[in-house]
C-alpha cells in the first residue's frame, strides 16, 4: 500500500495528456457530451496523425 501511495505522490506534479488520433478527435470529440466531459474534468489532449506520425494539436 505504501508503495502505491509513494508512486502517486511522486507523479502528482506531472501533467497527463490523453493522446487521441485525429480521426477520433474530429468525429467523437466534436460531439457535445465528449466536449462537456473534457471541459468538466479538465482533460488535456494531444491530437496526433498516426499516418504522418506527427502531433497536430495540443489542447490544455
Amino acid at each position: 500500500m505504501n508503495k502505491c501511495k509513494d508512486t502517486a505522490n511522486h507523479f502528482s506534479n506531472n501533467l497527463l495528456y490523453l493522446a487521441v488520433p485525429i480521426a477520433a478527435y474530429e468525429s467523437f470529440f466534436q460531439r457535445d457530451l465528449p466536449q462537456a466531459s473534457v471541459r468538466q474534468y479538465r482533460i488535456k489532449l494531444i491530437v496526433y496523425d498516426p499516418v504522418d506520425e506527427v502531433i497536430v494539436k495540443w489542447i490544455n
